[in-house]
């Protein structure tokens, strides 16, 4: 039994790993046959055409939840809870205007990405260039 062994051993890498590989493509299909098998004892399997295709995503879901939390409700929150976690937002007339930063020295103009680094609490805004100007600010190179 040692001879055979070491005669196997000594077989090219690639032949030692064919050998391997087709062992578990056999085994796996046993195992898949016998699933199979004791699934369907009657052997009679019943095939049936669906009428318009399944995509792809449905076809494998099962009709039970697994997790019975992912059938739960939301629950509604009070007028009083929603409106303190809810960060507001600047007034319209504040929408178009330039932005600056309480602790900066830049202001930017309405279409800036920049103005998105600056927490909405640290946010100034100015009508115009000039007054953001006169308030000791200067326009950011980043945005023209």
């Amino acid at each position: 039994m040692e001879q055979k062994l070491i005669i196997f051993l000594k077989k090219p890498v690639v032949l030692r790993s064919l050998y391997f590989i087709s062992c578990m493509v056999i085994s796996f299909g046993l195992g898949i046959i016998t699933e199979y098998s004791i699934i369907n004892q009657s052997n009679d399997p019943v095939i049936e055409l669906p009428s318009k295709p399944t995509p792809l995503a449905f076809r494998y879901k099962t009709p039970a939840p697994v997790n019975i939390y992912d059938t739960i409700p939301a629950e509604n929150v009070s007028d009083d809870q929603s409106s303190s976690s809810i960060i507001p937002s600047p007034s319209p007339d504040t929408v178009k205007q330039f932005v600056g930063s309480k602790t900066g020295t830049k202001y930017y103009p309405p279409d800036c990405s920049g103005i998105n680094r600056i927490k909405i609490e640290n946010r100034v805004y100015f009508a115009t260039e000039q007054e953001a100007q006169d308030k000791g600010y200067t326009r950011t190179t980043t945005c023209n």
